[in-house]
């Protein structure tokens, strides 16, 4: 799988799950291997909603959040 950042650079998913000295980010950050652009997957909490027995899980919504970028 290929990833595009916003500056243009195109790699496989593996090239952006790494820094260029210090080797694997945390899991869920990611690094342009271009232009050092820095984000992560942060999701807000999840709710859960009670109707007599039955339980409902709704998930907590999905962004992207520009992080510092390592080397």
């Amino acid at each position: 799988m290929q990833i595009t950042c916003k500056c243009g650079h195109t790699a496989p998913f593996d090239e952006f799950t790494r820094t260029l000295i210090h080797g694997d980010l945390p899991p869920g950050q990611f690094q342009c291997p271009g232009c050092g652009f820095a984000w992560k997957r942060q999701e807000s909490e999840h709710r859960l909603i009670w109707a007599g027995e039955e339980s409902l899980v709704i998930p907590g919504k999905m962004e992207i959040v520009t992080i510092e970028s390592r080397l």
